[in-house]
């Protein structure tokens, strides 16, 4: 919730001119004489608690505050100013993202730091800069030993932004997330927009001006980041993302299909720092440009602030903010730390492909004797109309449909028991497993490798349509049992073709083949244990 989202409020019981923050004449130095300006409709918080737990820790420590609630017209470069006159030392702002960006934005060019006390919705700034997440930890941060940073800004039109600013489906989401949602579901109010807002989207064209470099994309998001994290923990853009580093980095989302969506979120949730589809980054040294045809909205730290076109603009060490001894953007040790450790996962994924590799000699024989047979133009036509119809499980759902026209009760529970575990391990299968092992297909590691139609763009290990064939052929098989060499039969037929159509290795198809039935197993018993069912 922003300052600026308040305007229907109504008028504040709390004296809120400058004038109220007159401190009294303290004789010992020092940065106790604090500017609290406090959201009083943030996050889920009540503003009188707020005031309270502020106020037990401060009269502690011997601090002298002054509180200043927001309205929704507030002139914050006022106010600062005056507070400064008369003898304040730190400024506070308890609010969420968008109160944050107020209040620092304010600050920009004046000697004075900047302390965070998050009782808003997302808090991304307190939690890239380690800052606790309640109200009286953060608030003995401030009065106890400390160490600062120098923040990073983005400047939009004269105003200054901290976090990000976006383009595309996470500005739609920013727009169309109501402050009542905010206030009872918290971040998961974004995330049931989100969810509402992926139905039917489609990427825009977006023409991009990187420090002068002209760029065109076809993208679901951009998104200009001066910090890594995404609101919730466990989620970064980019490990390297350092918002005290002089520069920012431009996020372009391009997403084609579902599986794209999985290793979007597989790529968050492990921080992996390297560029590729459906993620890509680029440094920004000075400006960025993002135009769009129609006009898109614009958000930026949380809040709407127009349309495109936007320029956003690097302003290194803008503002000074109160952190711990061991904030992350400090901590340089830690930041090696967690190199290393990516280092250590890239080595182990790097171990793991090389096992595969005295399997390449069992691979090599399988690929010639396959090559070796005859390859008539009807026979390649009937091997690639029956990958075409098995890719993901497709077949086995048409079958399954065309059953449920004979028994339409019987049919239907049983589509309901296998699609969701049947799409599931395809989903692992493309999304994560084939991703985490980035083994080439057998014509790009193999010269004289040929192909009968169309070469597939995505990695070979293991064979996603062998895989989604036998997680079918076991799945079905509990419904049918005396079909079961039928299917089994047909799975095995989908794993020879891919051999037969030269984009994979016999490696890769055995694989497909055991992690199909694997998670196939997994999900049908996940399935019905979460939803209690059972198809009789």
């Amino acid at each position: 919730m922003t300052a600026r989202e308040e305007s229907d409020r109504a008028p504040n019981p709390v004296p809120n001119s400058t004038a109220a923050c007159r401190f009294p004449r303290l004789a010992s130095p020092g940065p106790h004489r604090a500017l609290v300006v406090l959201n009083p409709v943030a996050g889920t918080s009540q503003a009188e608690q707020v005031r309270q737990e502020i106020s037990a820790v401060f009269a502690t420590y011997d601090w002298q505050c002054c509180f200043y609630e927001t309205t929704g017209a507030d002139d914050f470069a006022a106010l600062i100013d005056k507070t400064i006159h008369e003898g304040g030392d730190v400024v506070i702002a308890a609010g969420g993202d968008g109160t944050v960006a107020d209040v620092a934005s304010a600050l920009v060019g004046k000697n004075v730091p900047l302390g965070i006390i998050p009782v808003g919705t997302g808090n991304v700034l307190s939690l890239e800069l380690g800052i606790p997440q309640t109200v009286t930890e953060a608030a003995t941060l401030l009065v106890s030993e400390h160490e600062t940073c120098q923040l990073d800004a983005m400047r939009i039109n004269g105003h200054y932004y901290f976090l990000q600013v976006g383009v595309g489906l996470d500005s739609l989401m920013i727009r169309d997330t109501t402050r009542s949602s905010k206030r009872r579901f918290g971040r998961l109010a974004y995330t049931f927009t989100l969810l509402r807002k992926l139905v039917g989207y489609r990427a825009k064209s977006m023409a991009l001006r990187i420090d002068g470099q002209e760029h065109r994309r076809r993208a679901w998001d951009v998104v200009v980041a001066n910090v890594g994290t995404l609101g919730f923990p466990a989620f970064h853009w980019n490990p390297d993302i350092n918002p005290t580093d002089g520069t920012l980095d431009l996020i372009v989302l391009t997403v084609n299909s579902p599986l794209d969506i999985v290793r979007l979120l597989w790529r968050l949730s492990l921080g992996l720092p390297e560029n590729g589809s459906p993620l890509s980054v680029f440094p920004v040294e000075r400006d960025v440009t993002i135009a769009t045809w129609p006009p898109q909205p614009v958000q930026a730290d949380g809040e709407i602030v127009g349309t495109t076109s936007v320029t956003v603009s690097v302003v290194p060490n803008a503002i000074r903010v109160i952190v711990s001894e061991e904030c992350p953007v400090l901590d340089e040790g830690r930041r090696e730390r967690t190199r290393e450790s990516q280092a250590h996962a890239h080595r182990f994924q790097q171990l793991l492909r090389q096992c595969l590799g005295p399997i390449g000699v069992i691979d090599t024989a399988a690929a010639l004797l396959v090559s070796a047979l005859p390859h008539p133009p009807i026979l390649n036509l009937l091997m690639q109309g029956l990958a075409q119809f098995m890719n993901r499980g497709d077949g086995w759902i048409i079958w399954l449909v065309g059953r449920t026209m004979s028994d339409p009760r019987r049919g239907l529970a049983v589509l309901g028991d296998v699609t969701p575990a049947l799409w599931l391990t395809d989903l692992t299968v493309e999304g994560v497993i084939k991703p985490f092992f980035r083994r080439d297909r057998p014509f790009r590691a193999q010269v004289l490798a040929e192909v009968i139609g169309q070469k597939p763009s995505g990695h070979s290990f293991p064979s996603g349509h062998t895989a989604a064939a036998f997680a079918g052929a076991w799945l079905l098989s509990h419904h049918f049992p005396r079909r079961a060499p039928i299917f089994y039969a047909l799975a095995s037929l989908v794993g020879f073709c891919r051999l037969y159509l030269g984009v994979h290795y016999l490696s890769d198809v055995l694989a497909g083949a055991a992690s199909g039935i694997t998670f196939a197993a997994i999900y049908w018993w996940l399935v019905r244990t979460i939803f209690h069912t059972r198809v009789r």
